[in-house]
Formats: structure tokens, sequence, C-alpha cells
């Protein structure tokens, strides 16, 4: 601390001017911690190998956010939806460094209801568990039959909640409430 008053370093200042790429999910974000699949009770998992399931213990790899730019990140990646090669039409999750986006649009655009579904809006897809691999896909949504496409993060923001209830007076937001609102399984 000592230190830091004499530098006079604003490590705020630091992180907007200087790497405002890096996500802080509880300012940057409507939702983070460990994202949960609500029907295996299983966390996703960013290790080195692949995005997968594994047990939920907090670990970074499993920490990530829905950002307020509606994308599906952790502080320095970020995760989109493309096909898996042009003909058979399938889709997968794709990880890559955020910071090689620098202030481009980030591809896939995320929205999702809490202990709902994880949407990719652009391709109609939702994240999902792939039953026989034990691993994640992009399938067409079906959450209301199927729990294996039930997804939770572990923190709300109270801007999620107030866009939800509708007190955000901000368009993005309110748009944000009409797509959750039809979403939300019953």
């Amino acid at each position: 601390m000592e230190l830091k008053s004499r530098a006079k370093f604003n490590f705020h200042w630091f992180l907007q001017n200087v790497f405002p790429e890096l996500g802080i999910p509880d300012r940057d974000g409507f939702a983070w911690g460990r994202l949960r699949n609500v029907g295996r009770d299983l966390c996703l998992d960013a290790n080195a190998d692949a995005i997968t399931l594994y047990y939920c213990s907090g670990l970074h790899t499993q920490i990530f956010y829905w950002s307020k730019k509606f994308e599906l990140r952790q502080p320095i990646s970020i995760y989109n939806v493309q096909s898996e090669d042009d003909t058979n039409g399938k889709y997968v999750l794709v990880e890559s460094e955020y910071i090689s986006q620098f202030n481009v649009d980030s591809g896939s655009k995320w929205i999702h209801w809490r202990v709902g579904p994880l949407l990719e809006a652009g391709k109609n897809h939702c994240l999902a568990v792939d039953p026989s691999l034990m691993g994640i896909i992009m399938a067409p949504c079906d959450y209301a039959n199927n729990p294996d496409q039930l997804w939770e993060f572990q923190h709300y923001t109270d801007q999620y909640w107030d866009t939800v209830a509708g007190n955000s007076n901000e368009t993005v937001y309110s748009d944000l409430r009409t797509l959750l609102m039809n979403l939300k399984p019953s």
C-alpha cells in the first residue's frame, strides 16, 4: 500500500487507458464466475487443451463472464461460434485472444437468461453438452426440453437484474430485456 501511495499509481486508470481489452468481470459483465451446466452439474472449463466440462472447482480456468457487449469471455479470451467445416452445418465454440481483436467487433453475440440457455444470437444455436462425449457443442436450441442447454453463472450484476426488471433506460438493454423475456424458460 505504501508503494502504491508513493508512486501515485492508479490501477483503474491503467486498466482503462493502457490495457482496456483486459476484461474485469464485475465491471464489464452482466454475469460472471463459474458457468455451471444445470443438467450435468458440471462447469465449463477452458483448460490448455480444449473447452470442456469438469467438476466445479472455481479454478481460474472456470471463471467466465457474459459481458455488457454480449460476449462470452474470460479476462483475455473471448469465445465465438464458428462453422466446424463448410459441409456439415455444425458449429463449434472456439477461443480467441481478445487482444488480437482490439477495438473491433468481437463476433458472436450471446443472450442468456439465468438458469437458462446461452444462445448465440446470429446462429440461433445454444451452448450444450454432448452427452456421448461429455464435451461442449453448439446445438439447435431446445432448452425447454433439454437441461443440457441450461446454464447458470455464479454471480449476476445489479445491472442484469435492472435490465430484466425493465428498470434500465438504455436502448440496448431494453432490447436485451425483450430478447430475455422471449427466451425465458417456462
